[in-house]
């Protein structure tokens, strides 16, 4: 898949941290989608380059390579965009990019996101969501089951991607 997209992904906050009295550090990942194609029999989704996508676990692209645009993972900015991609599947996941996470382009053609791995949260269709539901802003804040929140939590702790941003308080 390689659609660039206008639209940023949707961010989930890990934690907040105060650094000093002038400087506070967040934490935050962001929430991506997949299109893929649910192989009924088994229940496990499936990519057109056949990689295995289970729930609630990392799938890795064993060849991806930080930086190239064509030996990764592709993903959606949002499970919205993603439903537009009916081509490259039937299911549309909800994900997090695993360890090394990039995207390419600008602000006027859109941007195009890369991942080595994700970890898969849920499935839209599978679990019944809206994917303009899951696209709202307070959804992460507010909406989604303990049980989701703590396996974001988890994936964060090992191997997920997780950004650091410093803000400084104006003096």
């Amino acid at each position: 898949m390689c659609v660039q997209f206008l639209q940023q992904p949707d961010v989930f906050p890990l934690f907040r941290q105060r650094l000093d009295s002038n400087t506070e550090r967040i934490g935050f990942t962001p929430i991506l989608a997949k299109r893929v194609e649910m192989v009924r029999r088994q229940h496990v989704s499936h990519s057109y380059q056949s990689l295995q996508f289970p729930m609630r676990s990392f799938s890795w692209d064993r060849n991806a390579v930080y930086g190239d645009h064509d030996r990764c993972l592709h993903l959606a900015p949002n499970s919205r965009v993603a439903q537009g991609l009916s081509g490259y599947g039937d299911h549309t996941l909800v994900v997090m990019p695993g360890t090394y996470y990039w995207s390419s382009g600008d602000s006027s053609r859109g941007w195009c996101h890369h991942a080595n791995g994700v970890f898969n949260l849920f499935c839209v269709e599978c679990e019944g969501y809206y994917p303009q539901e899951v696209s709202i802003p307070d959804f992460w804040r507010t909406e989604i089951p303990r049980g989701l929140r703590l396996a974001i939590q988890d994936a964060s702790q090992h191997g997920a991607y997780v950004a650091k941003l410093d803000v400084r308080r104006r003096q």
